[in-house]
């Protein structure tokens, strides 16, 4: 039986929050350091979930029921317990119910769950067995790649802007931006500090889009936020396909443009600094520095690239506010010091060439969640090929 455990996939919609947030303290900081934390106790919800899941798989299908439908009184936009209601209806072989909760799985993204979400769908989850024979099916399935087709539609074009001392320039520097969770290739562009810097640095700038909307109701709408990822789990196995529209745009912008191979650089701005990260160490005979802007590279995926990186002479800087921002806004700050201690000594183990550096964010930047100092970015990336402190020193802005 195939119910969606692998490690409780959440919705697209509380990744947002979750991932800078609560998880932040416990699981992304073990990926970012790659060493244990002490055991966090279950919340309500994951022991419900559980209880849920055991039921169903032990054939008590009532009571797994039950539970599913607890564990969405407690987070009611969780495409998986609603899909796993559907599962255990088609189990009860009651399909106008199956189908209802198949639905409301959708309406919360559950096509944008995990990278197998449709295989799973069509044919490799056998709980469904009983409405795959019903006519009602294949509109399902239609809905489902629908939504992938809108998405798929929006991520395919990024943001270009071409400064106009670059436009006949025969050698130029590219900036590309991964955007914050929930925000879009135009928001960033139209409120983010990225034209400006690359006015100023001498950059084409280049800001593709995630391909996990956040957004599902009345339908999957792109326009109104993108993640990179709904799962940080089906991120890490599945990471190329996540990537693709930031390698598609790239490769596209070089057979437009000869671009300068020592200043490829490239921003993430919180989730997006995950894949960012990953990126620039995947590649770093492609992209010579990576900036990260208040988020959590996983240095665990990094792994044993870090050294070829290194070699090649990745250059990076890591830029958190001094005081606690946007989905970490409410840490205790003596928390967030501590969390931010344990970044510098993740760094440090990096070797890479950067540091991790602190800026002072002005007093209302805690009203604007999708805030971006425009200052510490443009000093980080000036710095890119500029003498360096050593590995891993914290500074100061």
């Amino acid at each position: 039986m195939n119910l969606m455990l692998h490690k409780l996939a959440v919705s697209p919609v509380k990744v947002l929050a979750r991932v800078a947030a609560s998880i932040l303290v416990g699981a992304l900081v073990t990926l970012l350091l790659s060493a244990p934390l002490p055991a966090q106790a279950e919340d309500e919800y994951t022991r419900e979930f559980r209880k849920g899941y055991e039921a169903l798989i032990a054939g008590r299908v009532d009571e797994g029921i039950v539970s599913m439908k607890r564990c969405l009184e407690m987070r009611p936009d969780d495409s998986t317990p609603a899909y796993n209601l559907a599962c255990a209806y088609s189990l009860k072989n009651e399909p106008d119910a199956g189908f209802e909760w198949l639905g409301r799985a959708l309406d919360l993204g559950f096509a944008f769950s995990r990278t197998d979400s449709l295989t799973m769908l069509a044919s490799s989850d056998k709980d469904l067995a009983n409405l795959r024979t019903d006519a009602r099916f294949a509109s399902v399935l239609e809905r489902f790649k629908a939504q992938h087709a809108k998405v798929d539609a929006y991520a395919a074009t990024p943001i270009v802007y071409v400064p106009p001392a670059l436009e006949k320039a025969e050698v130029s520097p590219l900036l590309v931006v991964l955007h914050e969770s929930g925000d879009t290739k135009e928001g960033a562009f139209a409120n983010g500090p990225w034209k400006q810097i690359a006015d100023e640095l001498g950059y084409v700038l280049l800001i593709p889009s995630g391909k996990t909307p956040t957004s599902f109701l009345p339908e999957v709408d792109p326009s109104k936020g993108m993640a990179w990822f709904a799962s940080s789990d089906d991120y890490e196995a599945n990471f190329w396909k996540y990537e693709k529209p930031v390698e598609d745009a790239v490769k596209a912008l070089r057979k437009e443009r000869k671009l300068d191979p020592q200043r490829v650089h490239i921003v993430g701005v919180g989730m997006g600094a995950v894949p960012a990260f990953n990126l620039a160490v995947s590649s770093p005979g492609l992209y010579k520095g990576v900036v990260s802007y208040n988020g959590w590279p996983n240095l665990r995926m990094a792994g044993a690239k870090l050294a070829n990186a290194q070699k090649l002479g990745l250059e990076t800087a890591w830029l958190y506010p001094s005081k606690p921002l946007g989905g970490v806004a409410t840490m205790p700050e003596a928390e967030y010091e501590a969390l931010l201690q344990r970044v510098e000594a993740g760094f440090k183990s990096t070797a890479l060439t950067g540091a991790v550096v602190r800026f002072e964010a002005p007093a209302d930047a805690a009203n604007k969640p999708k805030y971006v100092d425009a200052a510490a970015v443009k000093s980080a990336l000036a710095g890119l090929g500029a003498a360096k402190p050593a590995p891993g020193a914290p500074s100061k802005l």
